[in-house]
């Protein structure tokens, strides 16, 4: 409503000092050729925060429709704590869906790092 009231300046926004990692479960062979209709079944997602995205919901059970499913974020003081969140409610996610299980990880975001202080410093 403060948008369409054209008040979002008058908004006070407080931001919680937690780290966070979201991964996304997608359809066998997503990008290029994904696995659409297949069932998706979620077993207990843990702590983690749970997002549906391209799926559909039929009598009940949860189908892919070809592009990312599902998001999970992990919320921590600490980023291995939100990564290792995010990843144990993926592994509780069963069907024809895979996730890039080094996505939050200390090695991963080292690299991504490394990566950008050489193209800041070429």
């Amino acid at each position: 409503t403060a948008i369409h009231n054209e008040s979002l300046k008058d908004l006070i926004v407080e931001f919680d000092k937690k780290a966070t990692v979201c991964k996304y479960a997608v359809p066998e062979g997503y990008p290029d050729n994904p696995v659409k209709d297949a069932k998706i079944k979620i077993e207990d997602t843990g702590d983690a925060l749970l997002f549906y995205s391209s799926v559909y919901e039929h009598e009940g059970i949860i189908y892919t429709t070809g592009s990312r499913s599902i998001a999970v974020v992990g919320i921590s003081d600490e980023i291995e704590m939100a990564e290792q969140i995010a990843q144990n409610a993926l592994d509780n996610i069963d069907g024809r869906v895979f996730s890039r299980r080094d996505i939050g990880t200390s090695k991963l975001i080292e690299q991504k790092m490394h990566n950008m202080k050489k193209i800041i410093n070429d």
